[in-house]
């Protein structure tokens, strides 16, 4: 009786051994492994995943979540009022002040007393910091904060659309939302097929594994997967792979994960006949 007969191979992928083209960075990159016969082997007929790793340098304020809509109504007149604050790593005390400075130098346009306050607010009982806004202008002066599911909103914790008017509301606090990613995923379009990944929909993705951002910014995200629970794709009829793709991606809603240049890795195994 014949018996098949395997081997696998480990490779390592640096988004820094990618092909240097426009559509390329270092979360979403093609590295070729092609040999003299144009194929890293044939009849290559699974693979699997054995480690990742990346720096995270993943902002908490993701230029998705930077702009709000604000309506203020001076008394005479209503106006309405869109800005965006630069993305980047806040925490409750930077995301107060540039809240503040933007909605006097937007909404106000940059004159006259503060009129609005924003102030973070970090409790002696050891309850979670907070941000306090309030509305100095008196009555029928109003500030009015839009609420939306993406962007600025999300970030301060809004729930819905928040009026402040001094004779009825001036105040209110918010528990921001700057924990930044809780989990990344890795991504192939060519180790993957729809009956491999899809997401809650039933749509095709390229989801090798989903990791955790255990580590705070700056400290490297490290990942490696033992033995069963190492996520394996078995690709079914056997084929020829000149190189792989691969993209970390943002496990919510699938934007690419932007690492502010810093580099990523993965290691790969992959099982293919014997010649």
């Amino acid at each position: 009786m014949n018996e098949t007969a395997f081997e696998t191979r480990l490779v390592t992928l640096s988004s820094s051994q990618r092909k240097d083209d426009a559509a390329s960075s270092s979360t979403n990159f093609y590295v070729s492994m092609a040999n003299s016969s144009g194929a890293i082997r044939d009849r290559v007929i699974g693979v699997s995943i054995e480690s990742v790793g990346f720096v995270n340098f993943i902002e908490n304020v993701r230029p998705k979540n930077t702009s709000i809509t604000v309506v203020y109504f001076n008394g005479f007149v209503t106006t309405e009022t869109n800005f965006a604050i630069p993305s980047g790593i806040y925490d409750d005390i930077g995301l107060s002040v540039v809240l503040q400075e933007s909605i006097y130098t937007y909404v106000f346009g940059g004159i006259g007393p503060v009129l609005f306050t924003v102030e973070a607010v970090h409790p002696q009982n050891g309850n979670p910091a907070y941000i306090n806004m309030r509305m100095l202008q008196p009555a029928p002066a109003y500030i009015q904060l839009v609420y939306s599911k993406v962007g600025l909103p999300y970030i301060i914790g809004m729930k819905e659309t928040e009026t402040f008017i001094t004779s009825i509301s001036p105040s209110r606090d918010f528990r921001p939302n700057l924990y930044g990613a809780l989990a990344v995923t890795l991504n192939s379009r060519a180790l993957t097929s729809s009956h491999h990944s899809v997401d809650h929909e039933g749509n095709p993705t390229g989801v090798m594994i989903t990791i955790p951002v255990d580590q705070a910014y700056g400290n490297i995200v490290s990942m490696h997967v033992d033995g069963a629970s190492r996520p394996t794709v078995s690709i079914g009829d056997d084929r020829n792979l000149s190189g792989f793709d691969i993209s970390l991606r943002h496990y919510d809603d699938g934007e690419l994960v932007d690492l502010s240049g810093g580099e990523m890795y993965v290691t790969l195994r992959y099982w293919l006949y014997s010649t």
